[in-house]
C-alpha cells in the first residue's frame, strides 16, 4: 500500500471542495449559462450574489487542474498503472445514480430541467457505460483515456530533457489546450488532462520543491500569484458571463459571440493554468502527516461521482436545496451556498466511507477471480 503524503491529500479535499463551489455556481444557478431560463435565473439574484456566484466558478477547473497534477506527480515515472479500482468505482457510482434517480422520482421530483430522452439514455449510458461515455462523467472518462495515454506520454517526458520538456509543456498549453479549449474541440477534456499530468510530471522531476518549505518568502509569493490570477479568472468570468447568457438565451450580435469565446480562451489559458500550477507548488512545499486528512481524501472521487451525475446535480442544486428558485434571491446567498456546499461534500464523503469499507473489497476479489479464471491454465 502507497503511503498518502498529507499536504497532497489536503490539497485533493480542498480541491474537492472548490469543485463542489463550481458546481453549486454553475449547476445550481447558471445551469451552465444555456439552459433557456438561465438568464432569467441569473438576473433574479443581486449584483452580490452574481459576483459571489462568479467567483466560485474558477473554482472547478482549477480545482479539476490540480486532480490532473497530482496524477503526473506520482505517476510520470511510473512504468505500469491499474484503472481497476477506478473503473470499480465508476461502475458502482453508474448504478448508484440511477437508484438516485429512483429515489427523486418516488419523492416526487420531477428533473424539469433535463428532457425525458436524456434522462432515459443516460440512465442506460449509466448502468451500461458509465466509463466511456463522457455525457455521464466527462473527468471519469477523461481520466480513464489520459491512463491509457500515459504509457506514451511517460517515455516521451522522460527521453526529453529540461528544456525539450517545458517546448513540449507550452505547445500542449498554447495550441493542444488553449485553442482547442477556445473553439470547443471534441476531445478537449483529454488534452486538459495531458496538459496537467505534464505539468506535475515536470514538478516532480524537474523542479526542487525542497526549497520552498523553510522559505515563507516563496510561500507567500506563490500565495499572492494563486490568489490574484483567480480574482483576475472570476473578472473574466463575471464580465463575459452576461454576454454569454445573452449569445445562448437572447438575439445577440457578432461581437457578443466573438467577446465569449475570447473571453472562454483568455480564461483557459492564462490564469486558471497560472492559479493552478502555483497553489499545487505551494501544497507541495508544506510537509506534515495527519491520518485523519488522509482518510478523508481517499472519498474525494467518490464524492465527485455521487454529486456530480446528471441526475445528482439536478436533484441536489435544484430538488433539494432549491438553489435557483430560493436561495440565490435572498441576501444571505453566500451564508447559505458555503453552508451548501460543506453539507453536500460530507454527506457524499460519508457515503463514499462506507463503499470504501464494505463494497469495493468484495468488488474487487469478484474481478479479481474473473480475471485469475480467464489468465491462468
Amino acid at each position: 500500500m502507497k503511503k498518502r503524503i498529507s499536504n497532497i491529500e489536503l490539497l485533493r479535499i480542498i480541491a474537492m471542495f472548490m469543485i463542489v463551489a463550481s458546481h453549486l455556481a454553475c449547476h445550481g444557478v447558471q445551469h451552465c449559462n444555456d439552459s433557456i431560463n438561465a438568464y432569467k435565473i441569473w438576473q433574479a439574484g443581486s449584483t452580490f450574489n452574481k459576483i459571489f456566484v462568479s467567483f466560485l466558478t474558477p473554482g472547478g477547473m482549477i480545482g479539476v487542474a490540480c486532480f490532473f497534477m497530482i496524477t503526473g506527480y506520482f505517476n510520470i515515472e511510473k512504468n505500469s498503472f491499474s484503472l481497476k479500482k477506478v473503473v470499480l468505482q465508476g461502475s458502482f457510482y453508474g448504478l448508484f445514480s440511477v437508484l438516485l434517480l429512483v429515489v427523486a422520482k418516488i419523492m416526487k421530483y420531477n428533473f424539469e430541467d433535463i428532457d425525458f430522452s436524456v434522462l432515459f439514455s443516460t440512465a442506460v449510458k449509466s448502468i451500461f457505460v458509465p466509463i466511456t461515455n463522457g455525457n455521464v462523467w466527462w473527468f471519469l472518462t477523461a481520466y480513464v483515456y489520459l491512463m491509457l495515454l500515459t504509457p506514451f506520454l511517460n517515455r516521451v517526458a522522460q527521453k526529453l530533457n529540461k528544456k525539450g520538456y517545458l517546448f513540449f509543456i507550452l505547445f500542449v498549453w498554447l495550441v493542444v489546450y488553449s485553442l482547442d479549449g477556445t473553439l470547443f474541440g471534441l476531445y478537449w477534456s483529454v488534452q486538459r488532462g495531458v496538459l496537467f499530468y505534464l505539468i506535475g510530471g515536470y514538478i516532480k522531476i524537474n523542479i526542487d520543491v525542497k526549497r520552498f518549505k523553510a522559505k515563507s518568502k516563496e510561500k507567500i509569493i506563490l500565495t499572492l500569484v494563486a490568489v490574484l490570477s483567480w480574482v483576475v479568472d472570476f473578472a473574466a468570468m463575471f464580465v463575459t458571463d452576461g454576454k454569454r447568457y445573452i449569445v445562448n438565451n437572447k438575439p445577440g450580435n457578432i461581437m457578443d459571440t466573438i467577446s465569449v469565446v475570447f473571453g472562454n480562451g483568455f480564461i483557459l489559458a492564462i490564469p486558471v493554468v497560472i492559479c493552478s500550477i502555483s497553489i499545487f507548488v505551494l501544497f507541495l512545499s508544506f510537509e506534515f502527516e495527519n491520518k485523519f486528512v488522509n482518510n478523508i481524501a481517499k472519498t474525494t472521487f467518490g464524492v465527485y461521482l455521487i454529486h456530480d451525475s446528471v441526475f445528482a446535480r439536478s436533484f441536489i442544486w435544484h430538488g433539494i436545496l432549491k438553489v435557483d428558485t430560493v436561495l440565490y434571491k435572498s441576501g444571505l446567498f453566500p451564508v447559505y451556498a458555503m453552508c451548501s456546499i460543506v453539507a453536500v461534500f460530507i454527506i457524499c464523503s460519508f457515503v463514499d466511507m462506507i463503499r470504501l469499507k464494505f463494497i469495493e473489497t468484495h468488488m474487487i476479489n469478484v474481478v479479481d477471480n474473473i480475471i485469475h479464471h480467464f489468465t491462468t491454465l
